[in-house]
């Protein structure tokens, strides 16, 4: 994905030049050179280009259209990766709510918006709105697409880690050894985000409350 930047950067200049910056192939070449920023863990990089895209798609579409909103939560997840959740959240917020407006609560973008949302409060400070909307998120998953598909498992995950900064290691075990055991069924132990969910259960497990032996000691 790195080196498919310079290619999606000079076929965004030639489609600007012919074409103008407002063109939708012009702003749809700008999306896909920002997406690949992200891809590339550039996200710094990115964030003039996604800025650009916000007020392009908002003057071109509408700022209430689905456009405006995608562009919203794109430049909301590049903040959050470069350390600025704070502002992050605001924008998030609205593109949730946004897409909440234009295609329901149950819709795949919804979802996810709401729970990248959730995941962003949470490493803003907002633990507690953090876990109310991610378990919120996670249950709509798993009712539209099943307890065992891989994004619902990364919900689940998520909000074991939410749990274990919330300084509820318990809980979070509960959370991560259903996830890990129907990831490493359906998508194996060498999964990214089995492995993931594999170190985050040993943190969890180190600070968990210790079970009391009923077996006698040695005197």
């Amino acid at each position: 994905m790195p080196a498919a930047v310079p290619l999606l950067e000079r076929a965004r200049h030639g489609r600007v030049k012919a074409l103008g910056d407002r063109h939708p192939d012009s702003v749809e070449s700008a999306t896909q050179v920002a997406n690949a920023l992200l891809a590339a863990e550039r996200a710094g990089d990115a964030l003039p280009l996604l800025r650009t895209l916000l007020t392009l798609k908002g003057e071109i579409y509408g700022v209430t259209s689905a456009e405006a909103a995608g562009a919203m939560r794109d430049l909301g997840a590049a903040l959050s990766k470069t350390g600025a959740h704070d502002e992050a959240v605001p924008l998030l917020r609205i593109a949730w709510q946004r897409r909440v407006e234009l295609i329901g609560a149950n819709a795949a973008g919804t979802v996810a918006t709401h729970a990248l949302l959730a995941s962003v409060l949470g490493k803003a400070g907002a633990r507690d709105e953090a876990l109310s909307m991610l378990t919120d998120a996670l249950a709509l998953m798993e009712r539209s697409h099943g307890t065992r598909d891989l994004l619902t498992l990364s919900y689940r995950t998520r909000l074991g880690e939410l749990l274990i900064e919330a300084g509820n290691p318990d809980a979070a075990i509960a959370q991560l050894t259903q996830a890990r055991e129907a990831l490493v069924t359906s998508y194996g132990a060498g999964h990214p985000i089995t492995r993931e969910c594999e170190a985050l259960l040993a943190r969890a497990s180190a600070g968990a409350t210790p079970v009391e032996s009923h077996r006698g000691s040695a005197p």
